[in-house]
């Protein structure tokens, strides 16, 4: 007598990752985040990618590419996942963790002139970008730092010009 061999043959689970936003990014509250998942099969195609803020659904996608934006997020320390479907079966990406804060006003400390320098302190949220900007006329502004600030305050220091007023002044650039 022979024996019945049944093999059971299991599609391939699919690979999903996420491409955006980095780990350990800082943005502002309200938070409207552009998602970017890569998710891939050997055989077949992935039908769905589900995007997770901790265990929030924030959305999900049937075809490539697999980006969404999420609504807007309040201050505070988000896992971000992405879960990939094909053939029914379903693989979770590798969280990535990111932070939004409610902003601090940016505000200046009194502006100091020694050794032909200018200098002035800013307050900033570590992680979010800022640009200081110089004017002649208090119209045309033009950018001369852009900065990711990685301490409160931000120290800044320019050159005193030769002749003329400057004037200055510092801006939080919206989330990326």
């Amino acid at each position: 007598m022979t024996g019945l061999v049944v093999v059971v043959v299991m599609p391939p689970s699919p690979a999903v990752s996420i491409a955006n936003p980095a780990g350990g990014a800082v943005f502002s509250a309200p938070a409207v985040l552009l998602l970017r998942a890569a998710a891939s099969v050997s055989s077949g195609t992935v039908t769905n990618v589900a995007f997770f803020a901790d265990a929030t659904p924030l959305g999900s996608v049937q075809v490539s590419p697999f980006n969404i934006t999420s609504s807007s997020l309040a201050a505070g320390n988000y896992s971000l996942t992405a879960v990939a479907t094909a053939a029914g079966i379903s693989t979770t990406s590798a969280a990535v963790n990111v932070s939004v804060v409610s902003p601090v006003a940016v505000s200046n400390s009194v502006p100091v002139v020694a050794s032909s320098h200018f200098s002035f302190n800013y307050n900033a949220d570590v992680g979010l970008t800022y640009v200081v900007q110089k004017s002649s006329d208090l119209i045309a502004w033009l950018p001369v730092l852009t900065n990711v600030a990685s301490s409160n305050p931000v120290h800044f220091t320019d050159s005193v010009p030769v002749s003329g007023a400057s004037y200055y002044r510092v801006v939080r650039e919206p989330n990326p």
